[in-house]
């Protein structure tokens, strides 16, 4: 059974929802164009299937963009970019703790991690504003 891309993004959304001191955190399915100071969100997808390997099946390899977005009115690059830092690590404690997602509504899932990712500064008029994007990767196997 694959992962779908609308139950990869849910269920990481459902995950973050669970994480008590991330409750004040806006969360969205996609960027909207309009955040609070705080933010999280799902974006691009991306996925690898392995050939059919003789007859037992195939894996998938789906990667979700998982974006943590802080805006600090008056605030410097750094204090932005530590509280990306900090929302993130909450969440990948919680991905580290249940990477199967369990009971989020991803059928065939066998495992979801964090694969990588980056952080960006940026500054605007008011402060500063820090995005880090992690590549969450959900790993299926097809029949």
């Amino acid at each position: 059974m694959r992962v779908s891309a609308v139950a990869a993004k849910r269920a990481l959304l459902s995950l973050v929802a669970d994480i008590p001191a991330l409750q004040g955190v806006q969360r969205l399915y996609e960027w909207t164009g309009k955040a609070e100071r705080e933010v999280i969100f799902c974006a691009s997808v991306e996925f690898d299937r392995d050939a059919a390997d003789m007859g037992t099946g195939r894996s998938q390899d789906l990667t979700v963009a998982l974006h943590v977005l802080v805006t600090l009115p008056g605030g410097s690059a750094e204090d932005a970019e530590d509280r990306a830092e900090e929302i993130g690590g909450l969440i990948e404690d919680a991905l580290a703790k249940d990477n199967r997602l369990t009971d989020r509504g991803v059928p065939g899932l066998l495992e979801a991690t964090i694969a990588g990712g980056q952080m960006q500064p940026a500054a605007n008029d008011d402060g500063a504003i820090a995005e880090l994007v992690y590549r969450v990767q959900f790993l299926s196997h097809l029949r």
